[in-house]
Parts: C-alpha cells; structure tokens; sequence
C-alpha cells in the first residue's frame, strides 16, 4: 500500500469513527449497509456531492482515537491515551472556530475576442476559496494557459479564482470562471 493510498485509508476510517461518535453506535463497520434513516452527519460522509463539505454535529466534544502504525486500524478511546506502537488522533467535533460553512458556487463568464485574456471571480466577502475551474464551451479555439486562486497579474489570492485563456480564433467566445467559496476556519 502505498503512503497515499494509506491516507486515503486512514481518512475513510475517520469518517466511520466520526460517523459512530456522531451517533452514540459503539462500532462503525464499512461493510455494513446504511440503516433506512441517515443522519446528517451520515448523509455527509456518505454522499459523494461537493455540498457535503465536513458534518453538522453541533457539539463540543473532543474525541480520541489511536491509529496502529503497523495496521492502520483506529480504534476510538475514552481518554487521551494510547500504546506506544498506536499514534494519538484528538480532534474537536464542533463548537465555535471549526469547520466550513457557507458553502457556495460562483462564477463569471466573459466573451473573448482574439488573444489571451483574464475571467476573474471572486467569493463573496469573507470567505475563502476552496478550488475552482472553468467551462469553454465545445471549441478548439481556446486554450487555458492558467486556473488558479489568483488575482489575475500572478499573485496567489485566498478569496478568488482567475482563468487565463487563449483564443486562437477569429471569432468571439465564451469563457466562464468557477471559485467553490466558504467560510473556513
């Protein structure tokens, strides 16, 4: 296994323990189907759609957990505690100062003449940017030279998203940009 996908591993497995804390269930087996009413901490780990960044679990408990260096198995304790051959994972499940919240899609299209021209978008004030993209259309005219969270003159930013397109045509066409905007702490 390699270091990625162990990473990978580990974090799946902290979305079942997260999972069974959220839920008082004393074991989380990933094998086991989900019962017929999911929770929305559940339905958060489970759903594979972008909206569902992190869970809603309104508390202020710290949970512990040891992680085997050897397995890989993650174990959830009482206390703070764990074997010499076991790596600790404590971590807050809510409370004020954690989390993402307001998630939300923005985006910008501009229509571009002939050459290499800027699409910027920028998240609505106070939150950061979480990733983007952006959408040509059907075309081979348009090649994107840069996406990434800048300001447009290369200067990375925390609140936007800029596309760097070419159009290599005669004819004018569509270029939009994407920024995935939250607050995050």
């Amino acid at each position: 296994m390699t270091r990625t996908e162990s990473l990978i591993s580990t974090g799946l497995a902290i979305a079942l323990v997260l999972m069974a804390c959220a839920e008082d269930v004393p074991t989380a087996n990933p094998r086991t189907p989900p019962p017929s009413s999911t929770s929305s901490a559940q339905a958060a780990v489970r759903s594979p759609a972008i909206g569902s960044v992190g869970l809603n679990v309104v508390s202020t408990t710290v949970i512990n957990a040891c992680v085997n260096n050897s397995s890989g198995t993650i174990k959830v304790v009482s206390s703070a505690e764990c074997a010499s051959n076991e790596l600790l994972l404590s971590w807050n499940t809510g409370g004020s100062g954690s989390g993402i919240t307001g998630y939300e899609v923005v985006s910008h299209q501009e229509v571009l003449p002939t050459g290499s021209w800027n699409v910027h978008v920028e998240c609505t004030t106070g939150k950061k940017v979480l990733g983007g993209g952006f959408n040509l259309g059907i075309t081979d005219e348009v090649s994107i030279l840069a996406s990434d969270p800048s300001d447009g003159f290369f200067n990375v930013i925390d609140h936007g998203w800029n596309v760097l397109a070419w159009n290599k045509g005669s004819v004018n066409r569509p270029v939009s940009a994407y920024a995935i905007c939250a607050f995050a702490q």
